[in-house]
């Protein structure tokens, strides 16, 4: 039986995509096939999944509409094989070894979820990264009481002790499939989290090997300066309902970490959302927070928190509790200063 799926979803990385491919098809475990889901490009790449299907028979390709990120997983998870499912992102790369260190442990173990630590990439650079949680394995019982209370924002902080990366993990397909093949597609900020905490709730075991590393992720510089979306507040409610539903709704205990996640989406683009109105006279951004503040989620998670408890800035604490009293015009002061004199200049 084929026991791992690797699915790559692909759109417009043409400049790196051979590299993915050669990364995986050079993996030393070989009981694998790779999905490569092209999600409507128009440059190369379609060509390039059809080159590699020509040439190794381990390769299916699915020509598709563009859909988004979450579509494109979706699709390739419909026409997998495998019993576990991997993921990687058309433009990184992995060791050849990874899914050797992977597999066996899956299926030793029989784990839901297999997790490692992965590298950040940058053009002058590399950082490690891996769980702030022990390695090792986790039945449901150490899961309720090491990994659930932490995984998350918790403790009024905006951090996570668990990536929400579903690129450095192997997951039972049939695990995914109650959550994937559920998940809305229009949630196009997140889409990882979304993903990845669902399943650790509903995951009987869990092995985390952090010491290991294989997965390389790039920081496409580029992309970045093009992230900000003008109606990224959308995508972000969808995040916010879906979390409330399939974590905050199934266990009570994890409601308050589902408001910090909620309200970490309005914290990551607050001063983005005030840069955008500057550079787009056109938009005002007193109208365009009264909207996000008072009529969707992610502007409701604001009040869902205790702002004085939270550990971030004095500074931002004064932008968003303004935003509390509805007071825009001073919170536009407020981002003012900070993207004038902040780390946003």
């Amino acid at each position: 039986m084929l026991f791992l799926s690797v699915i790559v979803p692909i759109y417009k990385v043409e400049k790196y995509l051979s590299e993915c491919i050669e990364s995986i098809l050079g993996q030393t475990y070989r009981n694998l096939e790779i999905i490569l889901v092209d999600d409507g490009g128009n440059d190369k790449c379609p060509l390039i999944c059809d080159r590699y299907a020509e040439k190794d028979k381990r390769v299916k390709v699915i020509h598709k509409e563009n859909g988004g990120l979450v579509s494109a997983r979706k699709a390739g998870l419909k026409a997998a094989s495998g019993e576990y499912i991997a993921f990687v992102d058309g433009d990184d790369s992995i060791d050849e070894c990874m899914y050797e260190t992977m597999c066996p442990i899956a299926e030793r173990t029989n784990a839901d979820i297999v997790i490692e630590g992965f590298e950040f990439i940058y053009p002058d650079k590399v950082v490690t990264w891996k769980d702030n949680v022990p390695a090792g394995e986790y039945d449901k019982r150490r899961l309720e009481q090491h990994i659930y209370p932490v995984m998350m924002c918790h403790d009024n902080k905006l951090t996570r002790n668990v990536a929400p990366a579903i690129w450095n993990k192997i997951f039972k397909k049939e695990l995914l499939n109650n959550i994937l093949g559920e998940m809305n597609e229009g949630i196009r900020d997140g889409e990882d989290a979304a993903v990845t905490y669902p399943c650790l709730l509903s995951a009987e075991k869990v092995v985390f090997i952090t010491d290991q590393h294989h997965y390389k992720y790039r920081i496409n510089t580029e992309s970045i300066s093009r992230s900000f979306d003008k109606v990224w507040y959308v995508s972000a409610s969808e995040y916010c309902n879906w979390m409330e539903q399939k974590v905050g709704k199934k266990k009570a205990s994890l409601e308050k970490s589902v408001s910090l996640e909620k309200f970490m989406m309005l914290y990551r683009y607050l001063n983005r959302e005030y840069a955008f109105c500057m550079k787009n006279k056109e938009e005002s951004f007193e109208k365009r927070m009264q909207e996000i503040i008072e009529n969707t989620e992610v502007g409701k998670s604001l009040f869902q928190i205790d702002l004085w408890k939270m550990e971030i800035p004095f500074f931002e604490k004064l932008q968003y509790r303004m935003l509390q009293h509805k007071r825009y015009g001073f919170c536009k002061i407020f981002c003012w200063i900070h993207c004038k004199y902040g780390e946003l200049k």
